[in-house]
């Protein structure tokens, strides 16, 4: 009798140990990945583009872009060569309110980088670097870009947040 109350009582403090690791692992991750939000703010997006319109006709083709207005600084949409619409915040994650920190389309390299066009030149601001679907490249940033939310239906991009 006493060694089977002994024995309960080793379970249920092994339980109890299991059960605060559990916790412990949960609720600090929870933590963490709040840490590593980026700061770029939050702006409603509600477009639709019909790609038969010839403005956006060139989407068909696989690395093709546009730019669109909308979300915080803008939006480049992007036919990636994953065969997938990608529509991106051209907000760098790095250090977003930045006037300078704006997102645009490397064609030569198929990358998104940091800075903007003035005059047909290109100046670059922190000299981050992303792939085309928005994850960091090169830093400083550490964040990917906002990605919103692109449906395909016919002929018609539905990008949401």
């Amino acid at each position: 009798m006493v060694e089977k109350a002994v024995k309960d009582s080793i379970h249920m403090k092994v339980k109890i140990i299991l059960l605060s690791i559990v916790s412990v692992i949960v609720f600090g991750s929870c933590g963490q990945n709040n840490a590593n939000i980026s700061n770029i703010p939050n702006v409603p997006v509600n477009l639709t583009l019909n790609l038969d319109l010839p403005q956006y006709q060139d989407l068909s083709f696989i690395g093709q872009y546009v730019y669109e207005n909308g979300g915080n600084k803008g939006i480049v949409v992007i036919h990636h060569t994953d065969g997938k619409y990608y529509a991106i915040e051209r907000t760098c994650s790095y250090e977003p309110f930045e006037s300078c920190n704006n997102i645009e389309v490397n064609p030569e390299m198929t990358r998104l980088k940091c800075g903007t066009t003035r005059g047909g030149n290109f100046e670059p601001c922190c000299g981050s670097q992303f792939f085309m679907n928005g994850q960091v490249l090169q830093g400083p940033a550490t964040f990917p870009l906002k990605n919103y939310r692109v449906q395909k239906s016919g002929s018609y991009l539905n990008i949401s947040n």
